[in-house]
């Protein structure tokens, strides 16, 4: 078991040392595009496999997700149009590591990918009172509803979506309303509205705690 996670800490500072040096060649040559995609995986990277805390603040998680849609962007060009509206009163605010992203990839790969014509991705971040407000909207093919049933039922039960986190290294939709439950627990409301060929829309609102007021 040690030996495992000595390999395991060397893997990804090769995957780090590699993608600075693709980098440096994209300079070297000047390919700035490159450049920029390398960086930002690099940094997600880092981000992602760092296992000394859960808990980020907002600015930190929209950092990370940042790096993912300049990725994005690259990848699609003109045919993905992002929005974001992110509210400065969020930053401080604590949430769960690796919330975000999931639900920006969830909603690419399940939803954008499938449609004809441009797709649109909308990330709005903003503090209402004691809360934080996280809305994610797509202009995607949006849910089967036999799936978007089961979800609901899933997030209704409580002890089995537990189970389901120490059973599954799935890292989407469960796994993110899972781990923010275990957080904030009823305080916690994360809703999916969802039209078939029209797109689908996560709300999420967990309460605004900072590293003060939760160290007091």
């Amino acid at each position: 078991a040690e030996l495992k996670v000595l390999i395991m800490q060397i893997n990804p500072h090769f995957l780090y040392n590699t993608l600075e040096v693709i980098s440096g060649i994209a300079d070297e040559e000047g390919v700035e595009q490159i450049s920029d995609i390398t960086q930002s995986l690099s940094k997600m990277l880092r981000y992602s496999i760092g296992l000394d805390r859960e808990l980020v603040t907002v600015e930190e998680e929209l950092e990370h997700c940042k790096h993912y849609l300049l990725i994005l962007k690259s990848r699609f060009g003109d045919e993905l149009q992002i929005e974001c509206h992110f509210d400065p009163a969020t930053y401080p605010c604590l949430m769960m590591k690796m919330t975000l992203q999931p639900l920006i990839e969830n909603a690419i790969r399940h939803g954008i990918e499938s449609k004809l014509g441009q797709g649109k991705l909308g990330i709005r971040v903003e503090r209402n009172g004691d809360m934080v407000e996280i809305d994610i909207e797509d202009n995607g093919v949006g849910f089967d509803e036999q799936k978007l049933h089961e979800l609901r039922a899933f997030m209704a039960d409580v002890a089995n979506s537990f189970n389901w986190t120490t059973t599954s290294t799935h890292l989407g939709l469960k796994n993110v309303y899972t781990r923010l439950s275990l957080l904030f627990g009823e305080r916690l409301d994360f809703r999916i509205d969802s039209v078939k060929g029209e797109g689908t829309t996560i709300r999420i609102r967990f309460p605004a705690i900072t590293n003060k007021q939760r160290s007091g």
